[in-house]
């Protein structure tokens, strides 16, 4: 009797062993299964704040306007033939590259539209983007529409120069830099429209001038023109 209590006993005892070894292997396999949900979970938070942070800034522009808009005008004609836009960076965003090959600036009015007036012009005469803050000038005041000669030097006029006012030589607008942006209206009609009046504007006018960077929204900027022309008018 007593042997055969022993063996019952013993038996009970195997029984909770292998109880207690299933309910751990349960345990840890609950533990394992619990981990990879969590993993996934911190790995798919993260996906989707990159995809977040990419999103806001593809819809939020990384350029702003620096002061306000200046037009120069022709009051004998009541036509406004020239544009002076100053640029720099939004607060918190990445710098960004004014390289003609990533950079798009389109002009357009009632009249015209042009899709990038920022483009190369078929002549190795004239930098699209410059440095020297004098010739920039010269060539954007200057009476022509075609050539100029600036010491001893041909260029021909762009409808659209880059000015780097502050910069540490390269082509990349960032934090605490300026550049400026010079648009030729009488240039464009030069070239687009055979001399016609077209994207000169007249008093009263609307005109929109888009810069599209690779990264980041377009900045639109939107103007009228008051109902006098003058040599330089402040448009805000």
């Amino acid at each position: 009797m007593m042997h055969r209590w022993g063996k019952a006993r013993c038996s009970k005892g195997l029984t909770g062993i292998e109880t207690a070894i299933i309910l751990i292997a349960f345990v840890i396999s609950a533990s394992v299964f619990a981990f990879a949900v969590l993993n996934l979970g911190m790995v798919t938070t993260q996906q989707s704040q990159e995809v977040t942070t990419k999103g806001l800034k593809q819809a939020s522009s990384a350029l702003q306007v620096q002061g306000h808009i200046i037009a120069h005008g022709d009051p004998g004609n009541e036509t406004v033939w020239g544009l002076r836009i100053y640029l720099n960076l939004a607060p918190g965003q990445e710098p960004i590259d004014f390289n003609q090959s990533k950079m798009v600036i389109s002009y357009q009015n009632d009249r015209v539209h042009v899709p990038d007036i920022y483009r190369g012009l078929n002549t190795s005469l004239t930098p699209i983007i410059i440095r020297d803050v004098s010739i920039a000038e010269t060539l954007f005041l200057s009476n022509s529409t075609d050539t100029v000669i600036i010491d001893g030097n041909q260029y021909q006029v762009p409808e659209c120069i880059v000015v780097i006012l502050q910069n540490d030589d390269d082509t990349l607008l960032e934090g605490g830099e300026t550049f400026l942006i010079l648009i030729r209206l009488d240039v464009i009609d030069a070239r687009w429209l055979n001399g016609a009046l077209g994207a000169r504007l007249k008093p009263y006018d609307t005109f929109s001038v888009e810069i599209k960077p690779q990264i980041g929204a377009t900045l639109s900027i939107t103007r009228k023109i008051p109902p006098s022309i003058a040599a330089v008018m402040d448009l805000g």
